[in-house]
């Protein structure tokens, strides 16, 4: 379910708030422009955080999914520090609820930052029609961004050990990366078997 709420009446909001708490001067949110809660949120270049925020409008607006996300994902798939706590409030509130009211969720959150991107991921609509498509492509994106950092990050390790010298503990390490790449190509496999 979508919010039909527009840009100007949601900042008119959000200054009449802050301005009766007191945080905010008389020009509020709108000397800022558009992009102020853009900008706070995330540099929208990264692939990778581009997935994230996707993958919590998904949660957000689409909440048949929401169930199958939460279980299937934790914290390590967020990069984006702001991401990362958001997924986490979420988890929480739905591991609490069994489900996420995105309507009441803004209260709940004591970050603002936090609360500015749970507000605006629940309304910005999503590029896809197709909602059970796009939810099945979005979850394989990001668990193949999260794997690919593991294998980078094993990579960079593995750059740093003589084998000749610490054998167990590169050997230890090739392992693990032999798995990652075997679990990202049966990803990328299964993508395909699915034709996504």
């Amino acid at each position: 379910e979508k919010l039909a709420v527009s840009y100007e009446s949601l900042m008119a909001e959000f200054n009449r708030k802050a301005q009766a708490r007191g945080r905010l001067g008389q020009r509020g949110f709108e000397s800022r422009g558009k992009g102020a809660v853009e900008s706070s949120v995330s540099s929208r270049k990264d692939p990778g955080e581009r997935v994230e925020r996707e993958v919590l409008q998904v949660i957000l607006q689409f909440g048949e999914f929401s169930e199958n996300f939460l279980g299937k994902l934790t914290g390590e798939h967020f990069t984006s520090p702001i991401y990362k706590n958001l997924f986490l409030t979420l988890k929480d509130e739905f591991d609490r609820e069994g489900k996420i009211d995105s309507k009441k969720l803004p209260e709940s959150i004591g970050n603002e930052e936090v609360k500015r991107a749970a507000i605006e991921l629940s309304i910005n609509p999503l590029v896809s029609v197709e909602k059970e498509k796009y939810a099945h492509e979005i979850l394989d994106r990001i668990k193949e961004f999260e794997i690919r950092r593991r294998i980078n990050n094993i990579k960079e390790e593995l750059r740093k050990i003589n084998p000749q010298k610490e054998p167990e503990k590169y050997d230890s390490l090739f392992e693990k990366l032999l798995g990652l790449e075997a679990s990202r190509r049966e990803l990328l496999l299964s993508e395909r078997r699915e034709g996504r």
